[in-house]
């Protein structure tokens, strides 16, 4: 894949990492007041693992970003 592509990417990795940290402090700021649902609890999972992939991702397309550099 092009140095570009896997910016472009890498870019998109980043933008949904951000998007699952954004809606875990929205739970966790509901979670201050009430306990959480069953859905919610189950968002709340679902981000962190969202959240996983999108750095070891990310963590991958960077290194090969580096490779195609060299």
């Amino acid at each position: 894949m092009k140095t570009k592509e896997l910016e472009y990417v890498n870019k998109a990795l980043s933008e949904a990492k951000e998007f699952a940290k954004a809606i875990r402090q929205y739970l966790y700021e509901v979670e201050q007041s009430r306990p959480l649902t069953d859905i919610e609890k189950a968002f709340w999972s679902k981000t962190h693992d969202v959240h996983v992939h999108t750095v070891d991702s990310s963590l991958l397309i960077q290194e090969e970003i580096e490779k195609e550099k060299k």
